[in-house]
């Protein structure tokens, strides 16, 4: 009869979007922009909180980067196109405000896979990719209330983190410049902009 050994375990696949929020002992330096005036969807009805950030988050993405297919989105989410409107203006800003960012290319719902030598993988699906010459800024949408960002970005950092590490494994051409939020409900921007070699 063999006994078990007692030895550490590391989980066979790790998901960002699941790890725990960090606790900071001095607070990061978060720059918080107002992009755009809030999204108010109170006109509409959804099934869950989960259905109604899918939904933003489908017509966020589908403004930013296929704006010829606005007039499907009514139809295809229920949104009014107040809302709509609301959502294009904050789509635009955001792009413009990447731009000035030196990142003028957007790779959405961007699957990324790290697969280690011992088996393990880490999976994770980074919402927005924003590529320039010089680097990447990794995006990521929140929707629901937020008063306080820079609160609520500290929440995210570690998930945001892993996001960077990842891309900085996967991608040695270029460097992670910075993480940021696009609170959708409240048309902020939290950025932190990393230091150089901060994720490797």
């Amino acid at each position: 009869q063999h006994q078990a050994v007692n030895t550490p375990r590391t989980p066979w696949r790790e998901s960002p979007s699941t790890l725990e929020p960090a606790i900071f002992q001095t607070s990061l330096s978060i720059d918080t922009l107002a992009i755009s005036k809030p999204i108010d969807t109170s006109s509409t009805a959804f099934e869950s909180a989960t259905d109604r950030g899918t939904i933003l988050h489908l017509a966020f993405r589908v403004l930013t980067n296929r704006p010829e297919l606005s007039s499907q989105l009514a139809t295809a989410t229920g949104l009014g196109q107040e809302v709509l409107d609301a959502i294009k203006a904050q789509a635009d800003n955001l792009r413009h405000w990447l731009a000035s960012k030196g990142c003028d290319q957007l790779h959405f719902e961007l699957p990324v896979q790290e697969i280690r030598p011992d088996g393990s993988q880490t999976n994770a699906i980074i919402d927005c990719l924003a590529e320039g010459p010089r680097g990447f800024i990794i995006l990521d949408h929140k929707s629901g209330p937020c008063p306080d960002p820079e609160a609520r970005f500290q929440d995210y950092f570690m998930q945001l983190k892993s996001y960077a590490q990842l891309v900085a494994r996967t991608r040695h051409d270029k460097p992670v410049q910075g993480l940021a939020i696009n609170w959708i409900d409240e048309g902020k921007l939290s950025f932190y902009s990393v230091e150089e070699k901060e994720f490797t």
